[in-house]
């Protein structure tokens, strides 16, 4: 049994140094190679250093392999030859690579550079390329109505009434009556630098929860009065192109643009009815409501609209801790508007379930409503990549 179990293991151990012997192979390749190059630099020997580093420069595959450390001397090491055989565009090239595998570089240099080496240095800005990160935030929502189909009839031959609807704006409300549309949103964000340091696209999947009411008053009627409060969560999906201003400074403020899409989750509401008696009455003001609906089914499950949005970012660095010195923080505020309509057409008189709850016969009909909201939020990104640009 003891004979059975030693053979196995050996066997397992001459296996997994088939497999990995190679990759160690090909990690040591390089190293070897640019041992020998750094001894004929030192010794003055520079038409040979270019020879030496070739198989590896030209050999992404051998260099994805080479340790980091090392393959960061290797950059250094033919940027410095190529700067002694003044060939610029090469030295140039090999700079630009040592700078995006080391992007803070620039803070701390080597006081023993080539001249030429500092000179390129300062004249380049590296910048994160791409960027993945979470975004968490509140919302304020109001609705803009397109058209209203509720209706309400009484009992025996009284005539319908007119009435007044009240769609509720920003600054309609007090500081603390927000909380009545307070709402909160947390997702992600992947962004790509493009162009340049100063403009990027991002895809932020996020999921939203929105809160809004209005009201629809019948002055004639006792002053009675419908209240609706809404619930909605959705999955956004925003696509956002920026414009950052300062590259390179530490804190940065930008603008945005772009268009998103809504994908409907959930959606409820609950409708308050209050009826005033008139002056000369000594009754109470009669107040009746209903239990919060699901109105999923009559809502539009996708639409989309337009998003807009300002902000700043600081830059985190000269930090010792490596994830805080390749990361980002961002205050976001963005507008959004939708294009489509949050109900659905087609099904907007499946909900008479509301009539009883009220003083008259009220036939709850889902109107035609666009959103609008206000976002605040905090972004916080890591920067996977980097890319050197020319000042």
């Amino acid at each position: 049994m003891g004979c059975w179990l030693m053979r196995n293991i050996l066997k397992s151990l001459i296996i997994f140094g088939c497999l990995f012997s190679p990759f160690y192979g090909y990690s040591q390749y390089c190293v070897s190679h640019y041992n020998q190059a750094q001894n004929l630099y030192n010794r003055g020997k520079v038409d040979s250093v270019m020879i030496i580093l070739k198989p590896c420069l030209s050999n992404r595959r051998l260099l994805k392999r080479t340790p980091s450390n090392v393959r960061t001397d290797i950059y250094k090491l033919a940027a410095n030859a190529s700067i002694l055989l003044d060939n610029p565009d090469s030295a140039k090239y090999y700079i630009d690579k040592f700078l995006a595998e080391k992007p803070f570089y620039a803070e701390s240099p080597d006081d023993n550079d080539l001249i030429g080496f500092k000179a390129a240095v300062d004249t380049t800005l590296v910048h994160a390329s791409w960027l993945i990160g979470l975004r968490s935030g509140f919302n304020l929502t109001i609705v803009d109505p397109i058209k209203r189909f509720s209706v309400l009839e009484f009992d025996g031959p009284v005539p319908r009434r007119n009435y007044t609807t009240e769609f509720f704006d920003f600054d309609d409300f007090g500081f603390l009556d927000y909380r009545e549309i307070l709402a909160y949103q947390i997702g992600l964000v992947l962004e790509r630098v493009i162009f340049s340091p100063k403009t990027s696209i991002s895809l932020e999947p996020t999921f939203t929860k929105l809160k809004f009411e209005y009201d629809i008053n019948y002055p004639e009627l006792d002053d009675l009065t419908f209240n609706y409060s809404q619930k909605v969560s959705h999955l956004m999906l925003p696509l956002i192109a920026k414009y950052k201003f300062l590259p390179g400074r530490k804190l940065r403020p930008y603008l945005e643009a772009g268009v998103f899409g809504r994908i409907l989750l959930s959606a409820s509401k609950v409708v308050e009815s209050t009826s005033h008696p008139s002056a000369s009455s000594t009754s109470p003001p009669l107040f009746r409501g209903t239990p919060e609906t699901p109105v999923t089914d009559l809502m539009n499950k996708f639409y989309t609209g337009l998003a807009l949005g300002t902000g700043l970012t600081w830059n985190i660095k000269n930090q010792e801790n490596i994830v805080l010195k390749n990361s980002s923080l961002s205050l976001n505020v963005r507008y959004t508007r939708s294009w489509g309509k949050y109900n659905d057409e087609k099904r907007r008189f499946l909900n008479n379930n509301l009539s009883d709850a009220f003083l008259y016969e009220f036939y709850d009909a889902v109107d035609d409503l666009k959103l609008r909201s206000l976002e605040f939020s905090l972004i916080w990104t890591y920067h996977l990549d980097y890319k050197v640009f020319k000042r």
